[in-house]
């Protein structure tokens, strides 16, 4: 009489539970039974049966599942797949959920990265009551993919913007991504990227040319602000031309984050030594910055330096001497120094703005 009252208590807990009421779950992918997202739906495995259901992904992002299922011996546990349209299941998304002695039943959380798409949720093995509570949390891709058009190969590669910081994600039946850039000069860049830490080496990133061949590994240059995520800065100097960034699935894939950028050429801003005028000529003294190609000298009639009133003089000395002004006018002069680097011009700031006074 006890142990029938024991397993009475044990059978209403676990309803309790996972809930009393279940619908008929399907018995293969043609009719599987739908479920909702971020809800909890129950069922009843009968003995050598296996139960399909069938959910929607909007976008791409995280699923996690929570399943319960009755049972009272420690051998017992529940096959948990999902599976795409295709019937595959892939790497990280088939679970072996034991048995809880704390619980008193059979319990799991596992979770899987799904591009936007349908699913189907396939669970077996111990026969009995179960449940499971699925949650979805979107990664916010900045391009979505989903199951029939995924970023899989350099051909669907997007292309990125320099500066621009991308959002994605690997997991489930998505095994790597590819975006291209393109460098319109020689130069130095700077790769930041971040990757989620839930499983070590999550996702891992390259950095291609044109042709598809191998530059580097973008590495583990890495610090560990929280537990959540891991984070690297990449630098390599690159000649003009288009590469690609692929991201290569490990484990369980993940959500990351990269940007690509240009290394900024550090120009010292420059400054006026001296302006001495003599007439209708003037010149001006700069003082000698290192790094320099040469210097940019401006003036104008005007302080505010209008445009179609203001002259130019282009000189690599750092004395340039100013001709032709206006007799009993006063003039504005500044000047900025330039680097050119690979073909490209850059400038430092405009150093502050001299009088050249009237004569």
């Amino acid at each position: 009489m006890r142990k029938i009252l024991f397993s009475l208590t044990l059978s209403l807990s676990i309803f309790t539970i996972i809930g009393i009421g279940a619908k008929a779950a399907g018995t293969n992918m043609d009719n599987a039974t739908p479920i909702k997202l971020n809800d909890t739906f129950s069922g009843t495995l009968a003995p050598g049966a296996t139960d399909f259901y069938k959910f929607e992904l909007p976008t791409s992002g995280k699923v996690t599942f929570t399943h319960k299922k009755e049972a009272d011996y420690s051998g017992s546990y529940t096959f948990t797949e999902i599976i795409n349209t295709d019937g595959h299941n892939s790497t990280g998304t088939f679970w072996s959920d034991p048995y809880d002695s704390n619980r008193g039943y059979i319990y799991g959380t596992d979770y899987t990265y799904l591009s936007k798409g349908v699913y189907y949720l396939k669970t077996s093995h111990t026969s009995g009551n179960y449940s499971y509570n699925v949650v979805f949390e979107s990664t916010g891709e900045t391009f979505t993919e989903s199951e029939s058009a995924p970023l899989e190969y350099m051909d669907n590669a997007p292309t990125i913007s320099l500066g621009e910081t991308i959002t994605g994600q690997l997991g489930g039946f998505d095994n790597q991504d590819f975006f291209k850039f393109t460098l319109p000069r020689s130069s130095t860049i700077t790769i930041n990227h971040t990757k989620n830490m839930e499983h070590y080496n999550n996702v891992q990133f390259y950095l291609l040319d044109a042709d598809g061949s191998s530059i580097d590994y973008l590495g583990n240059d890495s610090d560990y602000p929280d537990t959540e995520y891991f984070k690297g800065t990449y630098e390599k100097n690159l000649s003009a031309g288009t590469y690609f960034i692929k991201i290569v699935r490990g484990n369980k894939g993940g959500k990351y984050t990269f940007s690509v950028n240009e290394k900024p050429v550090e120009i010292s801003r420059a400054t006026i030594k001296s302006v001495k005028r003599n007439g209708k000529k003037t010149t001006v003294k700069i003082k000698k910055v290192t790094e320099a190609t040469g210097y940019e000298v401006v003036y104008s009639l005007s302080k505010s330096f209008p445009a179609g009133k203001t002259k130019v003089v282009n000189t690599s000395k750092t004395s340039v001497v100013l001709k032709k002004l206006k007799k009993n006018k006063p003039y504005y002069v500044k000047v900025r120094a330039y680097k050119i680097e690979s073909g490209y011009k850059y400038y430092g700031d405009y150093s502050s703005v001299k009088k050249i006074k009237k004569k």
